[in-house]
């Protein structure tokens, strides 16, 4: 159940409509939730001689009282109204609802997460706050798990694609889904876009590794490898002509362009995990080699 403070309203609402012979005033009984078709206008009529027909044209009606349609979305409606001497008066009626509040979803850090690092917060924004209230709330993780805290922190503890569900309570008694999806991925790789193969031991090589550990890469440091992450990996380098120059399963952050002169190629990374399969691609530049 959604938690909310009460907020009592109640919406009246008329005007009238006339021709020579007849009048009719609506009053609008009852305001449905944006979305749904919970709406009641009563027409009553006056002037000509009673007793009075309303013809709602198929909406439906109070079986007690036919001049009250019922069950009404948003939107305009025609309807006439006869009296005794069959005087009729064609009219509409424009059928309001209560409007949702405009929200916001935002998380901390932005999708994607990552596996080792698996938790961050949720929140909400009232764009509306002006005009319309937010009296409760309720966050579903898409994993079992529900909060009912505005700003939660939440912790995914598996890798996948997770429906992040926010119900938003407004006018008492309804209430607005807002979904918002989470990728838990694998791990945040950082490829280098240069390598300078000079030998002074900096960006020498080219290594893949877990997040930043630094600007520059040292040949030999032990960094995690792809592996460390996936079941298998296939790197694959191509030139600006589209030909493979490089190509190498389970990559292991060995190789320091080769035999390749200076220059632009191009990357495709494929990696095979147990739960999903990735694939990267970029630019690398060779720079420095004197090649």
């Amino acid at each position: 159940m959604i938690k909310y403070k009460l907020v009592c309203t109640i919406f009246l609402f008329s005007f009238l409509v006339s021709n020579a012979q007849l009048n009719i005033t609506f009053t609008q009984l009852n305001m449905g939730c944006s979305g749904n078709c919970d709406g009641q206008v009563k027409a009553t009529a006056s002037g000509g001689i009673a007793p009075y027909h309303y013809d709602w044209g198929g909406a439906a009606v109070n079986l007690n009282d036919s001049s009250v349609a019922i069950n009404l979305c948003e939107g305009l409606y025609n309807m006439s109204v006869y009296d005794a001497l069959n005087n009729r008066l064609d009219t509409d009626v424009y059928v309001k609802v209560y409007r949702a509040p405009s929200i916001e979803l935002s998380t901390d850090p932005e999708d994607p997460w990552y596996i080792q690092s698996p938790t961050g917060t949720f929140q909400f924004t009232n764009l509306s706050e002006d005009s319309i209230d937010v009296e409760g709330w309720k966050w579903d993780f898409g994993d079992g798990v529900t909060s009912f805290d505005p700003s939660p922190t939440h912790t995914f503890d598996h890798i996948g694609n997770f429906d992040i569900i926010f119900t938003a309570k407004y006018q008492t008694s309804c209430d607005t889904n807002l979904y918002y999806s989470i990728a838990v991925k694998t791990v945040r790789l950082i490829i280098p876009n240069i390598i300078t193969p000079n030998n002074d031991g900096i960006n020498d090589i080219f290594i893949i590794t877990q997040d930043n550990p630094g600007s520059n890469l040292k040949a030999g440091a032990d960094y995690p490898k792809i592996n460390d992450f996936y079941k298998s990996n296939e790197l694959i380098i191509f030139n600006r002509w589209t030909q493979k120059v490089y190509e190498q399963k389970n990559y292991q952050n060995d190789w320091d362009g080769g035999s390749l002169k200076d220059g632009v190629y191009f990357y495709v990374l494929k990696c095979h995990g147990e739960f999903e399969d990735d694939v990267f691609k970029g630019s690398l530049t060779i720079m420095g080699s004197g090649k």
